[in-house]
């Protein structure tokens, strides 16, 4: 399971205001504020949390709607466990004074490392709260906060563990241009993040963006224990 203390060090670099699969790094951080108001930035860990850090963030990746890109990662449910999501928080990354619209958040199973069937299907979701965190070169970081406890996503770990993965896609905004970005970390837990370019088909973002990432998020739920049938032979004794 991805348990980290979160790190709390936001840099972003920006491109113009064109489509484009990725913030684009131009070899310098930029001057960044942070609010200190984020359910990020005050993260303590729990027991079914699970956590990307914020340990520098060169990049940012496309989840926008009008040109179909899709971006995700994984997550580890440990063995015997049930885990049942209840809220996703993602640092999300548009042009003020745009806002978030909806995104379409999905869970799926694991092919060989990337993601592979889809499991479940959140349409059009849209963020509880999307406080501004920050900004960098332009952007204003909003910190999107999905409520998924009725989502009824159930992922069982299986008895030696299972490797998912939650992806968001078909992001919208309040301009209509769609132009939104999932944060970026260099530091990368279990598997690096996935891209879907227009639909081209799931691979490793650093097929497309040359480099190993993975995104920021924290997905957090309830562990239960699965259940354990218990089978026995010949006759039964009362206990004394």
């Amino acid at each position: 399971m991805k348990k980290i203390t979160l790190l709390l060090m936001l840099f972003i670099i920006g491109v113009g205001y064109s489509q484009t699969n990725n913030l684009v790094s131009t070899g310098s951080h930029p001057n960044l504020q942070l609010n200190g108001n984020g359910v990020l930035q005050n993260f303590i860990m729990a027991p079914c949390n699970y956590s990307h850090p914020i340990a520098g963030a060169p990049n940012g990746y496309s989840v926008d709607g009008s040109f179909l890109h899709q971006t995700a990662d994984d997550i580890d449910v440990m063995a015997g466990e049930i885990f049942s999501p209840n809220s996703f928080v993602v640092p999300l990354v548009l042009f003020a004074p745009n806002t978030i619209t909806s995104a379409n958040i999905t869970f799926y199973s694991d092919n060989a490392g990337v993601p592979g069937t889809a499991l479940f299907t959140l349409p059009a979701q849209v963020p509880v709260t999307q406080n501004i965190i920050g900004a960098a070169f332009g952007r204003d970081i909003r910190e999107c906060v999905f409520n998924l406890s009725a989502s009824g996503v159930s992922l069982p770990g299986g008895g030696a563990g299972t490797k998912y993965w939650i992806g968001l896609s078909n992001g919208v905004d309040s301009s209509g241009a769609d132009n939104i970005f999932w944060l970026a970390t260099d530091t990368v837990i279990g598997t690096q993040a996935a891209f879907n370019n227009a639909g081209g088909g799931w691979a490793p973002g650093s097929v497309t963006f040359g480099v190993p990432r993975d995104t920021v998020m924290l997905l957090s739920g309830d562990c239960a224990v699965a259940p354990i049938s218990v089978c026995g032979t010949g006759n039964p004794q009362p206990i004394p």
